[in-house]
């Protein structure tokens, strides 16, 4: 269409199609660009009359605030009430305890083989030639100290 902008064209569908308008607002707010939204609520504005009639017809509009102070107390009786879930399978709270105790954890997993914490000198040319070879240098030179057991243990029998 010559003679018209990019926005007003836009805004001429989003009249004719509001369900279309809110289906391409509720898409971008889930995985678009910020680009992308400022675009087309502009367009939607120009559209529907302001921002504030957009934001109405959006799903994913802010629910209204409710004052802190109003809300209930949370007390051990509420909590008694609630169900444990995992997902969504529900399970025991003992379950439920124990899957909170561990996702709190703190540190990295355990892992199967540990290291030990250990001062070794070593010559000055071996470590620069391991040095050298780049980063993982330390767990190249535990697996050529681990190749060499495996040789002497061969060796024994």
């Amino acid at each position: 269409m010559k003679g018209i902008s990019h926005d007003d064209f836009m805004a001429e569908i989003f009249r004719k199609d509001p369900a279309y308008a809110v289906e391409l607002l509720n898409s971008i707010l889930e995985d678009g660009t910020q680009d992308e939204l400022l675009i087309v609520l502009r367009q939607m504005s120009k559209a529907f009359g302001g921002m504030s009639k957009v934001a109405e017809k959006s799903q994913n509009s802010p629910r209204p605030w409710v004052e802190p102070d109003d809300a209930p107390e949370l007390t051990d009786d509420f909590f008694e009430q609630g169900k444990w879930k995992i997902g969504e399978k529900s399970v025991s709270a003992q379950e439920g305890s124990a899957a909170l105790r561990k996702a709190l954890a703190r540190g990295r997993p355990k892992a199967e083989t540990t290291k030990v914490a250990l001062t070794v000198r070593y010559d000055a040319d071996v470590i620069e030639a391991f040095r050298a070879t780049g980063h993982g240098w330390q767990t190249r030179m535990n697996a050529v100290l681990k190749d060499w057991l495996k040789a002497q243990a061969v060796a024994r029998l």
